[in-house]
């Protein structure tokens, strides 16, 4: 039985990656039929599991753009080391501008 993570980015690749983007596709199929990376990915919490912010962390920790299955984010082969759980706790977006207060009032 696959797993729920595991569909979403099948989906994915499926839906909005194919001949759009042939990293994601690649990406997100691979992902998809990998247990090892899926469950590295189950690890995040649920709002942070979607195949776009994924993506984005992978690149921004220096997984490879080329679509191949080695570039796959959290491979064991050149993906980048599997840090996109770490931090110093959650991160909240700031609120707008006026949504702040500026004075004492």
């Amino acid at each position: 039985m696959q797993s729920a993570t595991s569909e979403v980015y099948r989906i994915f690749a499926d839906v909005e990656a194919r001949g759009v983007s042939p990293v994601y596709f690649d990406w997100a199929a691979s992902i998809a039929e990998d247990p090892d990376v899926l469950g590295l990915i189950e690890s995040l919490p649920r709002h942070k599991r979607q195949p776009n912010l994924v993506f984005a962390a992978a690149r921004l920790k220096g997984a490879a753009a080329a679509p191949t299955r080695s570039s796959v984010p959290g491979s064991s082969c050149t993906g980048p080391r599997w840090s996109l759980s770490s931090g110093n706790g959650p991160r909240r977006p700031m609120k707008p501008a006026g949504a702040r207060c500026c004075c004492r009032c």
